[in-house]
């Protein structure tokens, strides 16, 4: 079964870099530009992992991640911002990437939080 991250980050560069990189590693990609599309995209097909932004219009990662764990406590949660007064202490996640972030640091986060990608890639905007 094909392990499925998705991502909802706000700004189209950030947000088409993390499906490359993820992409590239082999695992599956749902991608939304905001928490209220993800968690559209996340009732139509379950995630293995959430990897967001907090700090996004309509819904932000906060609120996104409060609904999302309603609907599945254990999913594994990958958070990240740019913000210096917004940390891992405000949002349940089990990683918090400061951006910028490294290729290599996300690559990183993702195998140990995830486990190993699939064969090959593939991407699904909403």
């Amino acid at each position: 079964m094909p392990k499925v991250i998705l991502i909802a980050e706000d700004d189209d560069d950030v947000r088409d870099l993390a499906e490359l990189v993820v992409g590239d590693l082999g695992y599956e990609v749902i991608s939304a530009p905001d928490g209220a599309a993800a968690l559209i995209a996340f009732r139509a097909q379950a995630a293995d992992a959430l990897f967001t932004e907090i700090m996004m219009p309509r819904m932000n990662g906060q609120q996104l991640v409060a609904e999302i764990r309603r609907l599945n406590p254990q999913l594994p949660v990958i958070c990240t911002s740019g913000y210096e007064d917004i940390g891992d202490k405000q949002v349940p996640c089990e990683v918090f990437l400061r951006k910028p972030y490294k290729a290599d640091d996300l690559r990183a986060v993702l195998r140990r939080v995830v486990g190993e990608p699939n064969e090959g890639p593939a991407v699904r905007a909403w």
